[in-house]
């Protein structure tokens, strides 16, 4: 999966389930992260 649709995912079952804050701070983390790995398989992201 690349790490686009796996963000849209998140973001996505956050709007229906969490509240606005969680949802805000995770959307501008996840846009960073998105930002930079735009295109690649989340399995050939490590932690380093």
């Amino acid at each position: 999966m690349k790490v686009s649709k796996a963000v849209n995912l998140f973001l996505d079952y956050h709007k229906m389930n969490s509240k606005k804050n969680t949802l805000r701070a995770y959307g501008s983390l996840l846009a960073k992260f998105g930002a930079l790995f735009p295109d690649r398989e989340l399995d050939s992201i490590s932690s380093e």
